[in-house]
C-alpha cells in the first residue's frame, strides 16, 4: 500500500509543522540559513513572542555584519551571546537602545 503526504509538506524546506503558508518561504529561508532553529524537532514556535536580543541575533546573521569587531555600543545590559550583533546593529544604524546603556535585550518586541 502506498501512502503519500499531501504535497504541501513534502515541498517545505524546514521540518516544523507549526509554520503556516503565510511564513513558510521566511521560515525555510532562516532555516536553510542556519539563522533559527525550532523550540523541538518539528515546531518553529510562530506565534511565541521573541526578544530582543534575539531578533538582534537573527536580525545580523541574516544580513551578514560583522560582529566579532562591531564598536561597543555601550549598553551595559547586553550578553555574551547578543552582544556583538547588537553592536553591530546599532553601529549599521537599524537599531537603537532605550537609552545610552540600556538595550533591553530579555523585553519583548511588539509588532509596531
Amino acid at each position: 500500500m502506498l501512502i503519500s503526504a499531501p504535497s504541501s509538506i513534502m515541498a517545505k524546506g524546514h521540518p516544523f509543522l507549526d509554520v503556516g503558508e503565510r511564513y513558510d518561504k521566511a521560515i525555510e529561508f532562516l532555516f536553510r540559513s542556519k539563522v533559527v532553529k525550532g523550540i523541538s524537532a518539528n515546531e518553529f514556535g510562530v506565534y511565541q513572542n521573541i526578544k530582543r536580543g534575539d531578533a538582534a541575533v537573527i536580525l545580523a546573521e541574516v544580513l551578514e555584519l560583522e560582529t566579532v569587531n562591531a564598536p561597543d555600543a555601550g549598553f551595559k545590559d547586553v550578553n555574551s551571546r547578543n552582544r556583538g550583533h547588537v553592536n553591530a546593529l546599532v553601529h549599521a544604524g537599524i537599531i537603537k537602545g532605550f537609552s545610552k546603556t540600556e538595550f533591553a535585550p530579555d523585553k519583548y518586541l511588539t509588532r509596531g
